[in-house]
């Protein structure tokens, strides 16, 4: 979706900056809302209060409820599809599959507790 807004809106993102924090993804307040989900999906409800109230402070609450929406309505999707049992296109298998070892080299090996 991020890839079409921008086609549409004529801005360029780098998509690559979703694995490799070093990397200025080019969305505006893009740390802060990266943060946000990360803390969304996460665990840690410290870090999603600190985040949470770190995007009302700096982007209002419109853009919370938006944000908030993102987050929400892509978690559904992957569980819907996962759930249905739909393929996944041939191309897009590699890019699956490198996928780990991005992470890995990201944010270095698994931790387990």
């Amino acid at each position: 979706m991020l890839r079409a807004s921008g086609k549409h809106s004529g801005e360029e993102f780098d998509l690559d900056a979703i694995v490799d924090g070093s990397r200025d993804s080019g969305v505006p307040h893009g740390d802060l809302l990266g943060e946000f989900v990360e803390a969304a999906l996460g665990d840690d409800s410290e870090r999603l209060k600190r985040a949470r109230s770190a995007v009302l402070e700096t982007l209002g609450p419109e853009a919370l409820v938006d944000a908030a929406g993102a987050i929400a309505s892509f978690n559904a999707v992957v569980k819907v599809a996962d759930g249905s049992g739909i393929l996944v296109e041939d191309f897009k298998v590699e890019l699956i599959q490198q996928m780990p070892e991005r992470l890995v080299q990201k944010l270095g090996p698994p931790r387990r507790p």
